[in-house]
């Protein structure tokens, strides 16, 4: 029958990562680059503002397709903010 009783982790244990489930993590690199592309995202909607106000002689079809990709990183920028800034209560 199973135990209930939960298991703690010290927090020596939370950022240690197992190469056998992530096998970079057994050359010495592992992780992400957060701030990095969220600069790289701002970077981006900055380009595609660009795009729309230096080039008048897109098609219209071509000015929606950059609006949605504008909206789609933004959104992206702003979910990302949320879930940094509540992180720690989870």
């Amino acid at each position: 029958m199973a135990n209930k009783a939960v298991e703690k982790r010290d927090n020596t244990e939370v950022g240690r990562v197992d190469p056998a489930d992530e096998p970079s993590a057994n050359w010495g690199w592992h992780g992400e680059f957060p701030r990095t592309t969220r600069i790289g995202g701002v970077v981006a909607i900055i380009v595609m503002l660009l795009m729309l106000w230096f080039t008048r002689d897109h098609l219209w079809i071509a000015r929606v397709w950059i609006w949605i990709s504008i909206v789609a990183v933004a959104l992206s920028l702003i979910i990302d903010y949320r879930k940094r800034k509540v992180s720690w209560r989870r």
